[in-house]
């Protein structure tokens, strides 16, 4: 399928119209994997015997490899064999990470929880004296089992007539026993009742030492619970690590969608293949003066050479040592070479339009995992976890003044032809048409130059 984005950019042709060259070759009685080859090493090797298309000189990518087989071709079953095996790993992995999503829920809860209850202690050593009384109420809830409790702070209230008894232990917020003591001769001072004053000394006292020891039994708590959350969560990053590759290999096994596809036929022992290389040069040479050349590299225009494969084979099962076997595959090739001109904006945007989601499983887990957000980062930054993604920061933006802008607009025309205004890649306007135009120059002369010995290395007739 032809690419807008390319098309519109692909330069002008040696012999004029476009630099669009296609060779056909139709042969059973030769492997179809050698063109490929035979490109790839033209598009590494260095001059004088190649493009210099690898190291400082450029690199190549492989932007697509998709096949599909008729059901009847010798290569599906041993296909389908291999994706069977993978697909059954991905299912265990992807059992055990929805589980243990399940389990990261549960765990974030329990620190959450954790951390309420510390707050009562951490407020009331403060002063509040709203957080005491909760943690008084909870002390008699639980542990005295409240009003039921004839013995307890309500219980002595109600059965024995200490009526005063509730409001003096709620009042009274003594932090060390050695504050009881000050408050129990602060009450005599005032004419307290002993026995009230006894009950609640021994009620104070033994909330005080309850304090004390559920505080420390809950900051050991927190420590287990985010010792554990880290490990937890390391082991899900194991999981997924484990799990991309065969994810990857599954993508890469999956055979396209052969129905509506003329040149399979279900019972034709046959298969089809598209594979696309990527050239992209980085550097160039420009005349400077008097015959001199200076060596540049390209900042802004790249000059591209895209190599298209579509193979329609018959697939041959070959026997080597040791019992081993694989396909051969002779057949139908056409090769579609391209040259063209791209900004490094333009031909990440192409690759990523050309690349499909790999690993879509994975989607569900992550979202589990941000779901939690900003809890989870910081309990995994207490239990000391420093690998975590960081959010993008928001960028600003700046306001303009539009007056401003308005009154400068006539002399921004002044200013491009008084001095030489940079770029953003830091080229002048007279550099900025250097480059372009040795992009292009180079995209035109290596697009033919690779269909021309691509051609002559075939014993092809040629221009």
């Amino acid at each position: 399928m032809a690419n807008p984005l390319i098309e519109n950019k692909i330069v002008g042709g040696k012999f004029g119209g476009k630099a669009h060259y296609v060779i056909k070759v139709d042969s059973m009685q030769e492997g179809v994997e050698k063109y490929y080859y035979f490109v790839l090493r033209q598009f590494e090797q260095k001059g004088p015997f190649g493009q210099g298309y690898s190291g400082d000189g450029g690199y190549v990518e492989k932007i697509k490899d998709v096949f599909a087989a008729s059901e009847a071709s010798s290569q599906w079953g041993n296909i389908e064999q291999r994706k069977g095996m993978q697909q059954q790993k991905v299912s265990e992995y992807m059992t055990t990470l929805g589980k243990m999503s399940k389990d990261l829920f549960q765990i974030v809860r329990e620190a959450r929880i954790i951390d309420e209850r510390l707050d009562y202690y951490l407020k009331g050593e403060k002063g509040e004296e709203s957080a005491e009384i909760a943690l008084k109420g909870t002390w008699i809830d639980m542990v005295e089992g409240g009003a039921k409790n004839p013995a307890s702070v309500y219980g002595l209230a109600r059965e024995v007539g200490f009526v005063i008894l509730p409001d003096l232990f709620f009042k009274i917020n003594p932090l060390t026993t050695k504050d009881i003591e000050k408050e129990m001769r602060n009450l005599e001072k005032q004419g307290m009742n002993r026995k009230i004053r006894e009950i609640l000394s021994r009620k104070l006292f033994q909330y005080l030492e309850w304090r004390e020891k559920t505080r420390k039994e809950l900051e050991v708590r927190k420590r287990f619970v985010l010792k554990y959350l880290r490990q937890h969560y390391q082991s899900m990053k194991l999981y997924i690590d484990w799990l991309k590759p065969y994810l990857r290999n599954i993508k890469r096994l999956q055979m396209k969608e052969s129905v509506n596809d003329k040149d399979i036929i279900a019972s034709f022992d046959m298969n089809k293949t598209e594979l696309e290389l990527l050239g992209i040069k980085k550097k160039y040479t420009v005349e400077t003066y008097y015959g001199h050349e200076e060596d540049r590299t390209f900042k802004k225009y790249f000059p591209c050479v895209r190599v298209k494969f579509n193979y329609v084979s018959l697939p041959q099962m070959a026997f080597y040592a040791e019992g081993q076997r694989g396909a051969i595959h002779r057949g139908y090739s056409e090769i579609t070479l391209e040259g063209f001109v791209a900004t490094k904006d333009e031909i990440e945007e192409y690759k990523r339009k050309q690349e499909e989601e790999d690993l879509e499983l994975l989607t569900s887990v992550n979202e589990a995992i941000a779901a939690l957000g900003d809890e989870l980062v910081k309990y995994l930054e207490e239990s000391g976890e420093t690998r975590i993604a960081e959010k993008p920061k928001e960028v600003k933006e700046e306001k303009r003044d539009d007056l401003l802008d308005l009154l400068k607009a006539p002399f921004k025309g002044f200013k491009y032809i008084v001095s030489k205004e940079k770029t953003t890649e830091g080229l002048s306007r007279k550099d900025e048409r250097i480059e372009e135009d040795a992009a292009k120059s180079t995209a035109k002369n290596d697009s033919y130059a690779l269909y021309k010995v691509f051609k002559q290395g075939f014993g092809m007739f040629r221009e």
